[in-house]
Order: C-alpha cells, then structure tokens, then sequence
C-alpha cells in the first residue's frame, strides 16, 4: 500500500476512523482488531492572517471541504494521472485561499509538544463573519511521503 502523507488507512467502524496498524494478519484497530482499511485525509499545513502564522494539521470532514472532493476521490484521480503529482496539484490550489477555521488544542498537542493546531471546522465566507478584515490564508502545503506494505 502507497502512503504519500495526505492520507492514511483508517478503521472503517464509524465514530472510530482510528490509524491502523499493520500486522501479519492485515490491518489492525485497536478497538476494532483485524479490519479492511478505508483512506482518510490528514493534511498538514501553514495558515496566516495579519497577526501571525501557524501549522495546522485538517482530517477527513475538513479537507473533503476544502478540496471539494472526497479521499476516495482523489485517490482514483491521483492513480489515473500521474502519481502523486496530480494530488500535490490539487492540494497547491489552496494556497492563498481565503477560509475561517475553528481550531481545537487537543491533550496530543500540549503533552507532547506539538507545534500543530487541529481544524475541527471550516466556515464559509459571509463579510458578516470577520467584518470586513482579512481572513487567514493557506501559505504552504506539506505532503510527506512514506511507503508502508504488508
């Protein structure tokens, strides 16, 4: 299995979505022992409004929003053209977009010193929501690259 960094194999069983492990037997939940995967967005990046800059990590629900396409979809577009290049062009479109986010500071982010603020939400735009002032933007998208087999 190919992992470039945006996605990762999720538990299937809904309210889990947990990262899999692999194993001798496939994938493995935690709460859910040997499973069949399904792909979930986990996209790392930069965003900045006039006051300052920091590094946000979105999943699923977010970046299905943002990217107006589902994990599943992008992935069947991203093996039909050319590698991961056809995703990591997908994903540079976001730069200098315009979006509202609501974070959420997570005990993962405090105890172990993780420089990385988590989307819960994004908004739509309505001039009602930030009063005229500029909202932040995507700087820079992160795509790391890691292969996994089993």
């Amino acid at each position: 299995m190919h992992e470039n960094g945006w996605y990762y194999n999720a538990c299937p069983n809904p309210n889990c979505g947990n990262k899999l492990n692999t194993n001798a037997e496939g994938y493995d939940c935690t709460e859910h022992g040997v499973v069949e995967p399904i792909q979930k967005y986990i996209l790392k990046f930069d965003i900045e409004d006039s006051t300052a800059t920091a590094r946000a990590t979105a999943f699923e629900e977010v970046t299905s929003t943002l990217m107006k396409k589902s994990t599943a979809e992008l992935i069947a577009m991203d093996s039909k053209e050319n590698g991961i290049e056809f995703a990591e062009k997908e994903f540079r479109k976001l730069i200098d977009h315009t979006a509202i986010f609501q974070i959420r500071v997570t005990k993962f982010n405090k105890e172990r010193n993780n420089n990385s603020l988590t989307i819960s939400k994004v908004f739509p735009l309505h001039k009602d929501y930030y009063n005229g002032e500029e909202n932040p933007k995507v700087q820079s998208i992160s795509v790391i690259r890691t292969i996994t087999t089993v």
